[in-house]
């Protein structure tokens, strides 16, 4: 079986749900499993959720017959996310409304942040670039 990406969106290519996107949050040491999000396009709003009890995704993925797509995100647009928590953007939002002093977890989660924005912005350029010379 192929290797499932955690906190990358992909598209399922083959098995229930094929077309749709996935993700696949790990929250084991949150709530001890997985959170699968699924949707019709690359935002997920439109779609489902499933918790994973368990470290057991691979047998998962066999049960839904999923084969994915985890580079399909980089050639769609519409995919362009970050790659980031939503406590890395909240933290970033709480800092911008009350500016404070970091502690160390929260300064290693503003790096985190921005490399995360940094590789979005890198995906985008390698897109355009594709263009560009499909263009020529």
């Amino acid at each position: 079986m192929a290797s499932i990406e955690i906190g990358q969106l992909g598209r399922i290519t083959d098995g229930e749900g094929k077309g749709q996107w996935i993700l696949v949050q790990d929250q084991l040491a949150e709530t001890g499993g997985y959170l699968i999000l699924m949707g019709q396009d690359p935002s997920l709003v439109d779609g489902a959720d499933y918790w994973l009890e368990g470290d057991d995704l691979e047998r998962a993925f066999q049960q839904k017959k999923w084969v994915v797509d985890w580079k399909a995100a980089a050639d769609d647009p519409k995919a362009w996310r970050l790659n980031i928590s939503q406590r890395h953007i909240d933290l970033y939002q709480e800092l911008i409304e009350n500016p404070r002093p970091l502690n160390g977890d929260e300064a290693r989660m503003m790096v985190e942040l921005v490399d995360a924005w940094r590789d979005l912005e890198h995906r985008k350029h390698i897109a355009l670039e594709a263009a560009r010379t499909q263009k020529t």
